[in-house]
């Protein structure tokens, strides 16, 4: 209507949410534990390059040793597999797969694991001049020049075709030749632990290193 003295216009309506100080205070505090966790966990990380570094290593040996006649294969086992060691890197443990054609010949003989390290020690220090080894209950310990972290070799017979994949371990410390090669179940740890991580959607392995 004219005159009046009031114009109709259209409204337009703003919904304005109004957050509690303690909602802001709550979101900032949860924002913070996230980056906290991050940059801690991140400090726990292994060196990206350093783990490819020990990786390609772990190829490398084993093409060697295949190449040489003396083991079938091998497989990386322990913290540093698992994805759980916490830096820096401080070993890297691998099981050498030997030929089942000297299983019997070997496991008959008290110093079998022995013999067998006496045999990966010398191809060793051929291929890796200057390396330094060290005898241990269940493996062969090898620091290589250039490399800041030692390789521990635990020598290894295939278990049983159960499905398990176990392997039987060299033991130095055995007394008795029945007793040199211990069942080990390492396999299946890792089988565990990568279905753990799988179903906290990759959260396990951060928190085992932050145990």
């Amino acid at each position: 209507q004219r005159g009046s003295g009031c114009s109709h216009r259209n409204r337009t309506t703003t919904s304005v949410t109004v957050r509690r100080p303690w909602q802001q205070i709550k979101q900032v505090t949860t924002m913070n534990q996230g980056a906290a966790f991050q940059t801690f966990d991140g400090h726990l990380n292994l060196d990206p390059t350093e783990r490819q570094r020990a990786e390609r290593l772990h190829i490398e040996m084993t093409a060697f040793l295949v190449s040489e006649g003396l083991i079938v294969g091998g497989f990386l086992q322990g913290s540093f597999a698992r994805k759980t060691m916490r830096a820096p890197l401080h070993d890297v443990d691998k099981v050498v797969l030997l030929p089942v054609s000297q299983e019997a010949a070997i496991r008959a003989q008290l110093r079998g694991p022995d013999v067998v390290m006496d045999s990966l020690e010398l191809a060793i220090d051929r291929r890796y001049r200057g390396t330094t080894f060290e005898r241990k209950k269940h493996v062969l310990q090898c620091t290589l020049p250039g490399y800041d972290f030692p390789l521990d070799i635990a020598p290894a017979f295939v278990g049983p075709d159960d499905g398990m994949g176990d392997v039987f371990i060299a033991n130095r410390e055995a007394m008795d030749p029945a007793d040199a090669w211990e069942r080990s179940n390492t396999r299946a740890l890792m089988r565990v632990v990568s279905a753990r991580n799988a179903l906290t959607l990759g959260r396990f392995i951060h928190w085992v290193r932050m145990g």
